[in-house]
């Protein structure tokens, strides 16, 4: 098949794995957010006084209010993790405002069957090179079809 063909399959098939990652991040990712954008801020804060969080910082991330990077750099690993614990519920919970998990779930399942069948076409349009092979060296030529 001529070279546009191929690369147009490298293309698609390059585009397609990124599609399948993105779709089943969002697909086994998604339930986790959700979940998370359930936690009260109470209880937010209280997985961050018991990560020893300082109470100034936690009523910065509760304002959702940059941290700077000195400070975090002065903390330890478990209160950076409650911290970014916390604000990825606090995100969770504005995204869930505006988009159904359901509809995310749907979605999700639509892009990874759509990539799914673009990794195949790519992979197929890809294969579809002709090429000629000595029998004697193994040189391969780009060979041509009558």
């Amino acid at each position: 098949m001529p070279g546009v063909v191929v690369f147009l399959g490298f293309t698609i098939l390059t585009l397609s794995i990124l599609g399948a990652a993105a779709g089943s991040l969002i697909l086994f990712g998604g339930p986790m957010f959700a979940e998370m954008a359930k936690m009260s801020p109470d209880e937010l804060r209280l997985e961050m006084r018991n990560a020893a969080v300082p109470e100034p910082m936690i009523e910065d991330v509760m304002a959702q209010k940059d941290i700077p990077v000195e400070v975090q750099q002065k903390l330890e690993r478990p209160q950076l993790m409650a911290i970014s614990s916390a604000k990825i519920a606090l995100l969770s919970k504005d995204l869930s405002k505006d988009i159904d998990p359901k509809d995310m779930t749907q979605s999700a399942q639509i892009i990874l069957g759509v990539s799914l069948l673009g990794i195949a076409a790519g992979w197929f349009l890809r294969m579809k090179r002709d090429v000629l092979r000595c029998s004697e060296c193994g040189v391969a030529v780009p060979g041509e079809t009558p």
